[in-house]
């Protein structure tokens, strides 16, 4: 989202590059590498969130920038019955999906399991699964799948980016800050008002 990267752009002091009339590029110089953070435009006001916006904007960063690396830095939900508490940072081993549902030979296939290609050792983070959702609510399905895996938190694209960077041959990772715990909430307008707060 534009309101997660603002953050990173002010820090960095990053400058706008590659124009683009649907993704705004911003780049910078740090410790040697040059690093490009890309987030799709708002439509309408509304940022453009879930799997597909997010393939499209690393589809078109591969083609025109052909990154070493690709990073998805971004907030995500917790599940504090496994550990994880606000403000935490879970550093994705695996990914998965939770809302993905086949049967028999398709099963595998939808839960979508891939590792990550890049683990960096940093301090202060747990590490875990990053499940990914197009949805903010969680069916009682999607619920079981959560409790019996080693899943710590969950998004809204990090699967499907890191599904196109295994396609590309292109090094993946990420790290998601904890906005808000899904097991303590009693609704979804209850995680939106968390994330809104912790923030």
């Amino acid at each position: 989202m534009n309101l997660e990267a603002k953050k990173i752009i002010h820090k960095l002091q990053m400058t706008s590059s590659l124009i683009n009339d649907k993704i705004n590029h911003f780049s910078c110089e740090y410790k040697g590498h040059f690093i490009t953070l890309s987030v799709m435009k708002k439509i309408n006001k509304i940022e453009q969130i879930g799997y597909i916006p997010s393939c499209i904007c690393t589809t078109e960063i591969i083609k025109t920038i052909q990154p070493d690396l690709i990073l998805n830095l971004g907030t995500a939900g917790g599940i504090k019955k496994k550990g994880v508490e606000l403000k935490d940072l879970v550093l994705a081993d695996y990914f998965s999906y939770h809302d993905h549902f086949m049967p028999n030979y398709f099963k595998e296939y939808s839960i979508g399991k891939r590792k990550c290609s890049l683990i960096p050792n940093l301090k202060n983070t747990k590490i875990g699964t990053v499940s990914s959702s197009y949805s903010t609510e969680i069916s009682a399905n999607s619920w079981e799948r959560l409790n019996n895996s080693n899943i710590l938190a969950v998004d809204m694209e990090a699967n499907a980016i890191a599904e196109i960077c295994e396609f590309y041959n292109i090094k993946f990772s990420s790290l998601k800050v904890i906005t808000d715990l899904l097991d303590e909430s009693n609704n979804k307008n209850d995680l939106v008002n968390e994330f809104i707060t912790n923030f």
